[in-house]
């Protein structure tokens, strides 16, 4: 039996081989097994896709295309790579001299697919959940600027503000007493707060000003209220508020910078607007929350081992003395100050050196109060303030401290040790050994000292040291020998000139020993920290058998930083170290995605608040600003409420604004017509689910990327249901999705409305999509490379695909040629090519490196000129030619159906195709034949202008070809078209025997 089966269109593009038995869907019927860089046209034909044009190499890096799009005709294409963008205009990168014009961003090339985009006019917001919003403002060609997103106004309020009351004169006293003192009386009995905003050109009002407050009486008959402030820049006016009942309530606005209030009441009903930074936090204030031990070190404790009293030592009390030094050399005079080394003498007589903070001994100094020459070379001086370890050690004011365990009450002597003296008239010599004193105390003597000229017996007289000055020899100390009537003296031979005379007073009530005390006993459970680097902080530390083992935090303090050092305020135990943690900055915010509805920017998504949804004042495009009471144009910050926690990804502004979240849909409308804080509701519409591609809309459509399983979905609203319906439109050809994930997407809406999607494995798909008609016809494009973003602008009469392609591990810029070809001279049916118009013929073209050891097909004057591998960036031509074209061949193919499906009596029957009828446009070659090759199969190579007939019309011809196929169930053929011009398949036609004898296999 013979069958003729005709396919007269190809609008169900791609078919699975999952739905070959669907004999019952109209769609499978008129879809292809394979259509590769085929497009269908919205008539149902098959027109070969034209090439992609080579731009430039961009890099081995992550690139992504964003489209800038801020009237029909201006139209660009920004090129993100890592922490760079490019602009792109009709096909060619914008210069900056001899180099691409570029701008530095704040986005890495791990971001770019985490980046979401609106535009409104000029401006273009990017967001990111990772990074701050940034909005790309457009100056110029070349002048592009990313500026950080504020929500505060950008007006400051006045400064200054002042508030006085004014009231009329008084009346005359003795014209009317009462009246006078009743007005006298009322003045000033009531208190007015004010505060003043600015208001800028565009409307939007700043932060209240400081208070001013002044006392006054409104109802004094005349009196009122002088309002001043400076002037603000840029302000178009002024905004006065007063507080009444709780709130400021509006009073006046004015374009002056002064008001007089005669007592008006404020109307409560407007009040200042507060403001706030929505997506920025605030920084830390320093306050400690915590303390962490991360060695809790060893012998640490406040009580004594012995007493078990707590131990502390007070200061060392001043001693003052006086004496009087003879020297014979007229002219000397005594240093101002000197300094001793400080050590106690227990009662049984063991000597404990002091330390002060890290050194090794604690100071002590003296001071010359008054001296006079007595006419006979002797210098009578009184010493004033011996002070022990405060005034003259490094002038800390730190007390001395001792590292003894002493018994309360016991009296313990100092000794002093002369360290060193600084210079009061001739200076005495400087080595460390130059004078030694030692001064012991086993009583007090009183009354106080006698007068300089009477030596009373107030004189101390136990141990003066003396020393030996003469010229360099080194000082000496001498215990053996005490002078008589304690006078101190050294001779070492009759030529020494220097000798030291002196007798020493104590005041009555000097105390030259260390006096001690005691508070109460103690468990030592706890102790002091001291805690560096900031105010205000308390914290006692717990110790367990002298181990630190926790820290009780008692006040928090400011300005603390976790690098804030912490130690024990103890004067045993050692080795303990601790951690500071303090209050972290109130965190950012970043939303994730943006957008325009119904006059207001729309922002969501956030790490923090996955289903946050913040919206700006209505026209502004910053703004968020609020009032008490809440006013219906303010900003708006709700949560949506859902069955899980998915971040919202993606904002459609349509009739309602659509949410689309990791699961689902929601639908955010209000309850009154217009979106306010008091009428807004969040429903779910579906649950889906959409991933990080950014959706597109075709008429009232939504098309979108599922977030599992990678198909496209459209969703419309439906009067039906009375919500979004979702549906899938990759549902024929699910073989292109399906283990594989879109990662982005762009809409073509002339010549043909086409969705082009970019897969996880660097293919590219295009659908012919036509909503309204429920068609969305997949075909498969393939360009020799991985594809890795797609854009889609209006450039002239046509949109143009952009495309980020990976060859050879580099990434290329390359557009989509014409689609619509008037003439063969203009077919660009090659990818990654280069092309040119020359003045004259040429015979060799360089330039190709981006090709180098590529073959390229070569098309010349409208025709195709064969194939030539690229050399040192060039190639000869086999003709010389003006209108040249050359890049990589494309190769389109179709494959049909098993055509079983024409008929369901012949449903696996065995088929034998005999003759093949193209009707087609154009004038490219096809090679046809049985799918897939089979060793006795044939393929024919026929040209349109040798095997066509003319049938209604000269631009539509069928092609009539011998196939010579072999008995088969399945009977599939395919048509390839591999030179450089156009071809259009509008319908075919394949003869058929049909051998009904069912065989088993």
């Amino acid at each position: 039996m013979a069958l003729s089966v005709l396919q007269n269109s190809f609008l169900g593009g791609e078919i699975a081989p999952a739905l070959y038995g669907r004999i019952d869907d109209k769609l499978v019927a008129v879809g292809a097994a394979e259509l590769t860089n085929y497009l269908v046209n919205i008539s149902g034909s098959l027109r070969r896709r034209p090439g992609f044009k080579f731009m430039r190499k961009l890099g081995d890096g992550t690139f992504r295309l964003i489209p800038f799009r801020f009237a029909s005709d201006q139209t660009l294409v920004l090129v993100f790579g890592n922490k760079v963008m490019y602009v792109v205009a009709m096909g060619q990168f914008v210069m900056n001299g001899s180099q691409p014009y570029q701008v530095t961003t704040p986005y890495t090339d791990t971001q770019l697919y985490d980046l979401s985009y609106s535009q409104n006019a000029d401006v273009v917001t990017l967001t990111s959940p990772d990074v701050a919003p940034y909005e790309l403002r457009r100056y110029g060609a070349t002048d592009w600027r990313f500026v950080k997103i504020s929500t505060l106004p950008g007006i400051d309020p006045p400064s200054s503000v002042s508030a006085a009351a004014s009231y009329p004169p008084d009346p005359p006293k003795e014209a009317d007493d009462v009246e006078y003192e009743i007005q006298s009386e009322q003045k000033d009995i009531i208190t007015a707060q004010y505060v003043v905003t600015s208001v800028d050109a565009n409307g939007v009002e700043s932060r209240a000003s400081a208070v001013a407050t002044t006392k006054c009486n409104f109802y004094l008959t005349g009196s009122t209220v002088e309002v001043s402030w400076s002037a603000v820049a840029n302000a178009a006016g002024y905004r006065v508020y007063r507080y009444v009942s709780g709130v400021y309530g509006f009073l006046a606005q004015t374009t002056q910078c002064s008001i007089s209030d005669s007592g008006t009441v404020p109307d409560t009903s407007q009040t200042p607007p507060s403001h706030r930074e929505a997506f920025i936090g605030a920084p830390s204030t320093g306050e400690i929350i915590s303390i962490s031990v991360l060695d809790g070190g060893e012998g640490y404790t406040n009580v004594d081992p012995t007493s078990g009293n707590i131990i502390t030592f007070k200061w060392l009390p001043v001693v003052d003395f006086y004496g009087w030094n003879y020297f014979p050399v007229a002219g000397y005079k005594f240093p101002a100050l000197m300094y001793f080394k400080v050590t106690l003498i227990s009662p049984t007589g063991d000597a404990y050196r002091g330390y002060y903070l890290a050194d090794t001994y604690a100071y002590a100094g003296y001071q010359v109060y008054q001296g006079e020459d007595n006419g006979n070379d002797v210098y009578e001086m009184y010493y004033k303030y011996m002070v022990w370890a405060k005034e003259y050690v490094k002038g800390s004011g730190i007390p001395v401290y001792f590292e003894q365990q002493v018994t309360v009450g016991d009296k313990w002597r100092v000794k002093l040790e002369f360290i060193r003296y600084a210079a009061y008239g001739q200076p005495l010599p400087t080595t460390s050994k130059d004078l030694l004193a030692f001064v012991t105390r086993d009583d007090y003597h009183e009354p106080d000292p006698a007068p300089i000229t009477d030596r009373g017996p107030t004189k101390v007289d136990t141990i003066i040291g003396y020393v030996n000055y003469t010229n360099s020899q080194e000082g000496k100390f001498f215990t053996d020998e005490i002078p008589a009537a304690g006078k101190a003296h050294y001779n070492a031979s009759p030529s020494n000139n220097y000798y030291l005379y002196a007798d020493l007073w104590e005041r009555t009530g000097g105390i030259d020993y260390a006096e001690l005390s005691s508070d109460a006993p103690n468990t030592g459970s706890t102790l002091p920290l001291k805690i560096s680097g900031g105010t205000g902080a308390q914290a006692t530390a717990n110790v367990s058998d002298g181990v630190i083992t926790g820290v009780n935090l008692l006040a928090g303090g400011r300005g603390y930083s976790n690098s804030s050092t912490v130690t024990v305020d103890s004067k045993y135990g050692s080795g303990a170290r601790f951690q500071v943690t303090v209050s972290a900055a109130t965190p950012s915010e970043f939303p994730r995605c943006s957008g325009q509805y119904d006059q207001r920017r729309v922002f969501a998504g956030s790490n923090k608040n996955p289903l946050k949804v913040w919206m700006t004042n209505p026209s502004q495009q910053s703004l968020m600003m609020t009032h008490v009471p809440l006013q219906a144009d303010d900003c708006i910050e709700v949560v949506a409420v859902a069955e899980d926690a998915d971040m919202i990804r993606h904002i459609v502004g349509m009739d309602s604004l659509l949410l689309f979240t990791g699961s689902g849909e929601m639908r955010v409308s209000s309850t009154t017509g217009g979106i306010s804080p008091a009428s807004i509701t969040i429903r779910a519409q579906s649950y889906i689910g959409a991933n990080n591609v950014k959706p597109v809309v075709s008429g009232n459509n939504v098309v979108f990327i599922s977030a599992r399983g990678g198909h496209p979905y459209q969703t419309v609203y439906s009067d039906q249901v009375a919500s979004y319906a979702p549906a899938d439109i990759g549902v024929r050809c699910p073989h292109l999705f399906d283990g594989k994930n879109i990662v982005d997407m762009a809409l073509c809406k002339a010549p043909i409305n086409s969705l082009w999607c970019c897969s996880s494995d660097g293919s590219l798909y295009c659908a012919t999509y036509l909503p309204d008609q429920g068609i969305n016809a997949w075909t498969r494009v393939d360009v020799q490379g991985s594809v890795e973003s797609v854009c889609a602008i209006s450039e002239g009469i046509e949109d143009h695909i952009y495309i980020a392609v990976r060859r050879n591990r580099t990434v290329c810029l390359e557009r989509l040629s014409n689609v619509t070809i008037t003439n063969d001279n203009d077919a660009r049916f090659v990818d990654s090519f280069l092309d040119a118009i020359f003045t004259s013929p040429q015979s060799s073209i360089e330039g190709l490196d981006h090709l180098e050891g590529q073959t390229v097909a070569i098309h010349g004057d409208g025709e195709f000129l064969g194939t030539a591998t690229v050399s040192n960036g060039s190639i000869k031509l086999p003709v010389a030619c003006r209108n040249v074209a050359i890049g990589l061949p494309i190769t389109s193919r179709l494959v049909t159906l098993p055509y079983e499906y024409a008929n369901q009596e012949t449903v696996m029957r065995e088929h034998n195709p005999n003759t093949l009828y193209l009707r087609i446009r154009g004038d490219g070659k096809v090679q046809y034949g049985t799918y897939p090759l089979r060793p006795n199969s044939h393929s024919y190579e026929v040209r349109r202008d040798t095997s066509w007939e003319a049938v209604q019309n000269p631009d539509s011809k069928v092609l009539a070809m011998v196939v010579r196929g072999n008995w088969d169930r399945q009977s599939q053929l395919f048509v390839e078209a591999t030179d450089t011009k156009s071809l259009e398949i509008q319908s075919l036609l394949v003869d058929y025997k049909i051998h009904f004898a069912r065989t088993a296999l």
